[in-house]
């Protein structure tokens, strides 16, 4: 089993942002995945938290994610967007799509921004509370990888598709709901692995559609 390690938080941010940095992040990006990562972390939920910063910088490092995008706005209606993010990390484009949304709810009442061009974007409650934070009933959601079987199934059928929602609650934190629509997230997955636990049962199944 892999021995955990206990860290100052201060450290923990400062050494997340400078490794996305070193591995050629620009600083909104290197911010926005270090914001994102440490929401998880703080929250017990380590499957999508700083365990993710050497994920990042790889695919950074290989040229299959975007240091510095240039992302575009393309307004579609009163109360709708998309926002290009140009292949960039996925967080930089959550917080701005959340924001932007919240902006458009400001003069439509309600806001919807699509995002394309995109990469993983980690826990999507980070930016459900972001939009929360702001004053908004705040959804953020996301299609994945078709990696999920379904019942008895051995074909891989869906993504894991996280769902969140954050709303405000007067005199206290908001109220928040991240979920996937798996039994668990895939990078929980990867996480026992990493630490060596074995998985709950019905979680995985092998190549026949038997649990395992």
């Amino acid at each position: 089993m892999t021995d955990l390690t206990i860290a100052p938080l201060d450290q923990l941010e400062s050494q997340t942002f400078a490794a996305l940095q070193n591995a050629g992040a620009d600083e909104a990006s290197a911010g926005a995945a270090t914001r994102a990562m440490l929401h998880a972390s703080r929250l017990g939920i380590d499957s999508h938290g700083v365990r993710l910063a050497l994920h990042y910088t790889r695919v950074l490092r290989s040229g299959r994610v975007n240091p510095t995008p240039k992302m575009q706005l393309r307004r579609t209606a009163l109360g709708s967007a998309v926002l290009d993010a140009d292949n960039g990390l996925g967080h930089a484009a959550g917080y701005a799509a959340m924001e932007l949304a919240c902006s458009l709810a400001k003069e439509a009442g309600v806001g919807a921004v699509g995002v394309i061009n995109s990469s993983h974007f980690g826990a999507a409650g980070a930016y459900a509370l972001a939009g929360a934070d702001a004053g908004f009933i705040a959804v953020s959601m996301s299609n994945t990888d078709s990696i999920i079987g379904l019942h008895g199934g051995a074909e891989r059928f869906h993504g894991t598709n996280p769902i969140a929602i954050g709303a405000p609650v007067p005199d206290q934190k908001p109220w928040l709901l991240d979920m996937a629509t798996s039994s668990v997230p895939f990078n929980r997955v990867l996480l026992y692995k990493t630490l060596g636990w074995t998985l709950p049962e019905g979680v995985a199944a092998d190549q026949s559609g038997q649990p395992t």
